[in-house]
């Protein structure tokens, strides 16, 4: 039987997500290397990152992990925009800044709102087993 493309797409995404962190921190690997801070390479690299937080943005996953990568890579945007004399570069990390601290705001949000959850379905758990064993 053939699979639909959205099922194909489907199967992707589960791929991706499962690899977030890795494919983080080899952005965060690249971005240090000084040959990757280079004239286009830095611009394409960049645009990769614009990418992949616009994916993971729409995407969430392992958000605990992926926000200690993404601070490094804050950190390490910051460092590329001081050392660069371009002005395209330069817009592009103020750019990019933004958005990564953005998801990483969102995403802090979502953990806080998920351990909620948790919190309160295992205290109704608890009143649920106190309960059975009055009787």
């Amino acid at each position: 039987p053939e699979s639909s493309a959205s099922e194909i797409c489907e199967m992707g995404d589960k791929v991706v997500r499962k690899n977030y962190n890795l494919f983080a921190k080899s952005l965060l690997e690249a971005i240090k290397n000084d040959e990757m801070r280079k004239g286009k390479r830095v611009r394409e690299l960049l645009k990769t990152i614009e990418k992949f937080i616009d994916y993971i943005d729409r995407k969430a996953g392992e958000e605990a992990t992926l926000n200690d990568i993404m601070k490094a890579l804050v950190a390490e945007i910051i460092s590329l925009k001081s050392a660069s004399e371009s002005s395209g570069v330069t817009s592009v990390c103020d750019s990019l800044t933004l958005k990564i601290n953005e998801y990483i705001s969102k995403s802090q949000a979502r953990i806080i709102k998920d351990n909620k959850v948790v919190e309160t379905q295992q205290v109704k758990k608890k009143k649920k087993k106190k309960k059975g064993k009055k009787k």
